[in-house]
């Protein structure tokens, strides 16, 4: 439901009250708007990225910058993960942080031709293993990879380093296979061990020489914590659309995330809506924050507004600069937030950021098979 729909049928349950009170009563007025939980909230939201932190697909996260699978060139897939929203960050901003796409040129150097199209027949079923010389994936002598695709072995990760550690021991796998048909190109992902599964999803990507359209859709998990998902990203030359729909079973939490992003010249503009849903409970965060960049430095103006079950609850607003500590005005239902309210309000607006900079791992091993020579930057 949109923003006006919610407003307008607050507007609505606002007369139909009116009118119910009866003929000669007192009209009956509604509280203002509250979050029951602002710390649940606050907490409820940090954690829809648990599951992205479990060590078995933190180790697969590794695999984008040593695997020898690369079918294609660049990302398309980075789209998935609109992870340029930092500046919805509470703190100012600097030039580097300025939102601006630098290039956006969408296109398959071929047509999808069935199995095969991504991972070449010649690798199926092989496995690849971490050599401690080279510091890279190269193929062992073990077979039982997939029957279309390819077996990658992880290992615990030394944290100064993002590379597994030594000695090595091996944690897990992740089986990438080739789904794709004469239409789409198609990868599927399964992060798992010998004992269970830590993610399986598909990632589906169409392209025209103009524009292109993905979903990853699927599961990520910590063993505690599920978190399931169904992402679509468009782009053409100028504009980006995602769609995600995440929900987490511990603590039941759901979120949707739908950001639009035009670029401009100086002037890019993000238009967002986050909703976050636990209990009967929606919070939501929706409006506009336009990115311009100049000579002199950069700013960034948010008119945002922030609901509860429909009904407004506070407003964020003002410019942040490069030259400036000041940060957004928040103002609340006809009183100043609590220090509670405002770490809810500032977690929701930070949300979006975290969520797809965790997310962004699950799709690296696809980016290098997936291409489209696509680049956003900062």
């Amino acid at each position: 439901m949109t923003l006006i729909a919610k407003r307008v049928m607050a507007l609505a349950v606002a007369v139909c009250a009116t009118v119910l009170a009866g003929c000669g009563g007192d009209p009956v007025s509604s509280a203002p708007a509250a979050i029951a939980d602002p710390v649940g909230l606050n907490n409820d939201v940090a954690s829809l990225s648990t599951p992205l932190q479990g060590s078995v697909f933190q180790s697969f996260s590794t695999l984008g910058s040593t695997s020898p699978i690369s079918g294609r060139t660049t990302t398309v897939l980075s789209a998935m993960t609109p992870s340029r929203l930092a500046l919805l960050s509470r703190q100012g901003v600097t030039p580097k942080q300025a939102l601006a796409l630098k290039s956006l040129r969408p296109s398959f150097a071929t047509a999808p031709t069935g199995a095969g199209s991504l991972i070449p027949e010649t690798q199926w079923g092989k496995v690849y293993v971490w050599d401690t010389g080279t510091h890279a994936y190269v193929e062992g002598s073990a077979t039982g990879g997939p029957a279309t695709g390819v077996r990658f072995t992880l290992y615990a990760i030394d944290p100064l380093t993002n590379q597994p550690a030594t000695p090595l021991n091996a944690i897990g796998y992740a089986d990438l296979t080739d789904e794709s048909t004469d239409t789409d190109y198609r990868l599927g992902v399964l992060v798992a061990s010998e004992t269970a599964t830590y993610a399986d999803y598909l990632v589906t990507a169409t392209s025209t020489q103009t524009s292109f359209q993905a979903v990853a859709a699927g599961y990520v998990t910590d063993g505690a914590h599920r978190l399931d998902f169904n992402n679509s990203a468009s782009a053409s030359s100028n504009h980006i659309a995602v769609d995600f729909d995440l929900t987490l079973d511990h603590p039941d939490v759901a979120a949707h995330l739908h950001a639009d992003l035009t670029a401009g010249d100086p002037t890019t503009v993000l238009s967002l809506t986050l909703s976050v849903t636990r209990g009967g409970e929606t919070v939501a965060l929706a409006g506009t924050v336009g990115f311009t960049t100049s000579q002199s430095g950069a700013s960034a103006v948010a008119n945002l507004v922030v609901t509860v079950n429909g009904r407004q609850f506070a407003t964020i607003t003002g410019t942040v600069t490069s030259n400036s500590a000041a940060g957004y005005t928040f103002t609340g239902p006809d009183r100043d937030l609590t220090a509670q309210e405002r770490n809810a309000l500032n977690q929701m607006m930070a949300a979006p950021a975290v969520l797809t900079a965790a997310a962004a791992p699950m799709f690296t091993a696809a980016e290098q098979l997936i291409g489209s020579s696509y680049s956003l930057g900062l």
